[in-house]
């Protein structure tokens, strides 16, 4: 069989019908039918990877630096989440053009990691993305990772 290429796999993908895609993944889980899964058999050699473990993970080998990372619930309006984030990070309102890739980044993955150049960075960032008035609820929330992988805050 002579090797995919991007031109081949869009004419293969259309003539693979869903019958034998849906059956090709239940054989892949180790199911030979469908009623098997159906029935709640286990998937055997499947694991759940951890979004948390896949974060330290990824700072921790290829990065080595100190990250945060932002959670903030967009609305999909990129304004009004724009101004969101302002809001909740004022450091940002001298980066607009970082604060505009980073609500890119929780519109589609409702996550975004940055990272940092030292542990005291890092450290102001948080603090300054935190609510000053204890009666005022923080909407974006941020955690702080070593170089090592390991959420500290």
């Amino acid at each position: 069989m002579p090797a995919l290429d991007s031109k081949t796999q869009p004419d293969l993908l259309k003539s693979v019908d869903e019958d034998c895609l849906e059956q090709w993944g239940h054989t892949a889980l180790g199911c030979p039918r469908r009623e098997a899964t159906a029935e709640g058999r286990s998937a055997t050699g499947v694991e759940i990877v951890r979004f948390d473990a896949l974060v330290s993970c990824a700072i921790a080998a290829p990065l080595e630096m100190w990250c945060l990372r932002l959670y903030l619930r967009t609305t999909g309006d990129d304004e009004a989440d724009l101004q969101r984030l302002l809001h909740e990070a004022p450091w940002l309102r001298r980066s607009l053009d970082l604060a505009g890739v980073i609500v890119e980044e929780l519109q589609r993955h409702r996550y975004a990691i940055l990272a940092c150049d030292s542990e005291a960075l890092a450290l102001r960032l948080a603090e300054a993305s935190r609510p000053q008035r204890r009666s005022r609820v923080s909407r974006l929330h941020v955690q702080v990772y070593t170089p090592s992988g390991l959420c500290v805050g």
